[in-house]
């Protein structure tokens, strides 16, 4: 499916000449139905490691090889992300990109209603931060707001509001620049898009272990080498060289890999399904579930024995989800609902040898 994208030229890009040329960029403004969003929360991670945590958390979140993402920091560890798939479109020969999003103006109320480009896009705020961001390809009706507000946790006064300015919603205009005061653009760079951790850990593993092991011989050897003790020293310098350099590399390797492990330590599989299953009540037939990337997505059959609010607290109160909300089923009949699990604690961390 060709995206289809709007071609603006910034204010900045066409200013003052440098250098006496004139430097013109266009910019690619992607509607919110060509992109896909979510609000990253990287704990305990050093604000100097943030951007790299960061890249590291939307390769494995992104469905696509060659995907580019704009960024907006809420927090000193909370990111709203919007992910585009590099290979289409415009976006294929752009430099510079922006959703639609970041240049529609926000009124600061908890629920917004903009009526974008090819949609309608809700924004949900929670104490002056993006919490979330769902998009309608077309106007919904009353069931499928109702469903979209339970999974987001809006109040229903909240709810009635929003509902009445998406009736009234005009189409809005999009801004001169964006509506945050940094904006960070990503892009999957390296040709490998996804580190295979375990492998990484055996290789890792073992670079360490045979730096160490030639590390042990070559100090052995230096006390079998004839000659003098300077010449000695000077020929074990030589020779531990490279071997020092290898280990030095495998322990820069152990370390982001410490650092990758921090990004995934979700529950076993088991014990998450336990942990759905005591949540869902008796009669209720699951027809699809799925776990991608830290996200559950579940689809009910037979949904009336309980409200889809009273199931979506439950499923919140459980201890193994967060964000529990209720997502538009293709089914009017079933209930689909979608969650994020809960990390496990972070393991300690064992100090590197000298």
């Amino acid at each position: 499916m060709e995206t289809q994208t709007t071609s603006i030229v910034t204010a900045a890009a066409a200013g003052a000449p440098r250098g006496g040329v004139l430097a013109r960029r266009t910019r690619v403004v992607l509607p919110r139905r060509a992109v896909m969003f979510r609000v990253f929360d990287l704990p305990g991670v050093p604000l100097s490691r943030r951007a790299a945590a960061l890249r590291l958390a939307i390769a494995e979140w992104s469905p696509y090889p060659e995907w580019s993402a704009v960024a907006v920091w809420s927090a000193a560890t909370a990111a709203a992300v919007w992910v585009a798939n590099r290979e289409e479109g415009e976006l294929a020969q752009a430099r510079s990109w922006l959703p639609e999003s970041l240049l529609l103006a926000s009124d600061a109320r908890p629920i917004e209603v903009i009526r974008g480009q090819e949609g309608w896009i809700v924004r949900r705020w929670l104490d002056g931060r993006l919490a979330a961001e769902h998009f309608y390809p077309a106007r919904p009706d009353a069931a499928q707001w109702s469903s979209t507000m339970a999974g987001l946790g809006v109040s229903d006064v909240d709810s009635r509001d929003g509902w009445n300015r998406l009736i009234d919603a005009q189409p809005a205009t999009l801004l001169a620049k964006p509506w945050a005061d940094r904006v960070e653009h990503i892009d999957a760079g390296s040709p490998v898009r996804r580190l295979d951790l375990r492998r990484l850990l055996i290789g890792a593993g073992a670079a360490l272990a045979l730096a160490t092991l030639a590390l042990a011989l070559v100090s052995a050897r230096h006390w079998f080498v004839e000659g003098s003790l300077d010449a000695s020293l000077a020929d074990a310098r030589e020779r531990l060289a490279p071997v020092a350099e290898q280990r030095a590399q495998a322990l820069d390797v152990a370390q982001k890999l410490q650092a990758w492990n921090d990004l995934d330590r979700y529950p076993a599989p088991l014990d998450i399904l336990d942990a759905f299953a005591e949540s869902v009540p008796p009669g209720v037939v699951v027809s699809e579930l799925r776990i991608d990337a830290g996200v559950l997505r579940a689809t009910l059959s037979n949904p009336g024995i309980q409200p889809a609010a009273d199931l979506v607290t439950k499923l919140q109160k459980s201890g193994r989800f967060a964000n529990v909300r209720v997502v538009p089923a293709q089914d009017p009949s079933a209930l689909q609902v979608e969650m994020e699990l809960t990390r496990r604690p972070a393991a300690p961390k064992a100090k590197n040898a000298a």
